[in-house]
């Protein structure tokens, strides 16, 4: 597998799973974040035992130390240059990931629909939560009732739900 970078909406998406080691190990491959992605993966949602919506905190910080994910930062002034340019249409979090992507022969994880158009129209490869848990599937053999219950951790906890527009969207039906 190739070099991505993780945006937030993954990022968030893979850390509710619980196994969010072993999904980006199982995939293979290098994984990096932008620290603006960083700070937009803050929380999760969990549900108390009274019914009442708490916060989890995200705690990334063994998985960097660890070499699970590193994090990167734009270092050529082709990569600021591109950040600038498409941070006039997505957050920083997306435009910064894109641009080093784009500048490094990388492909983009994210689930936003706006920053997976505009990657494919500078030939960025994209890659969706769904495509994610679907090879981690495939790739460790996880069987039927871990990828359901993985699944349902990523709607609850994240909030997640792919649309019908979504690669894989039938794939996680099915397994959902």
């Amino acid at each position: 597998m190739s070099e991505t970078i993780l945006d937030a909406c993954c990022l968030i998406n893979l850390y509710a799973t619980d196994v969010f080691r072993e999904i980006l190990e199982g995939i293979g491959g290098s994984w990096n974040v932008v620290r603006p992605a960083l700070a937009e993966a803050t929380f999760l949602r969990d549900i108390s035992d009274t019914g009442e919506e708490q916060r989890r905190q995200i705690d990334l910080s063994t998985g960097v130390s660890e070499g699970v994910v590193s994090i990167v930062d734009a270092k050529s002034d082709a990569e600021l240059g591109t950040f600038v340019e498409l941070a006039a249409q997505l957050d920083d979090a997306e435009a910064l990931g894109l641009a080093i992507a784009k500048h490094r022969g990388w492909r983009l994880a994210t689930d936003d629909r706006k920053a997976c158009r505009i990657a494919r129209s500078i030939d960025v490869g994209v890659v969706t939560t769904p495509e994610l848990m679907k090879a981690w599937g495939k790739a460790v053999g996880v069987g039927p009732a871990q990828i359901r219950a993985t699944l349902s951790k990523i709607t609850l906890h994240a909030r997640f739900t792919p649309g019908p527009d979504f690669p894989e969207y039938k794939w996680w039906q099915k397994h959902a």
